[in-house]
């Protein structure tokens, strides 16, 4: 039986879409999220598993836009972080292993504050 080249191209196509599903299937409940924004001159943190609630007591690294340690601390039981806003560019990194890391920078700090500011 001789199959036609579109109907070999078809199947192809789908092999190749449905392996990365295959071969990827993550668990949902362990995807970090990280949203912070501007309270006054502070910053606020709040960091969360993306179906089971708050990524809470896990190490938060404060830096500046050279790279260089302004400040380290943990988020709270809740998932949640304050410090002061540093001067300048920075960049927050919540988490700590490899592939579990967030991180927010200043541009998503000021976008944040904007959004919560404008849906109130």
């Amino acid at each position: 039986m001789r199959t036609s080249f579109a109907a070999s191209t078809v199947l192809a196509s789908g092999l190749l879409v449905s392996v990365p599903t295959l071969a990827h299937n993550p668990n949902q409940s362990n995807i970090r999220v990280a949203h912070c924004w501007a309270e006054d001159t502070e910053v606020v943190c709040r960091s969360t598993r993306a179906l089971s609630g708050a990524w809470n007591h896990v190490p938060v690294q404060v830096f500046a836009a050279a790279d260089n340690l302004l400040h380290a601390t943990k988020t709270d039981g809740q998932g949640r972080v304050r410090f002061e806003r540093p001067p300048g560019a920075f960049h927050v990194l919540i988490g700590d292993k490899p592939g579990e890391a967030v991180e927010v920078d200043w541009r998503d700090v000021d976008a944040e504050t904007t959004r919560r500011r404008e849906t109130r």
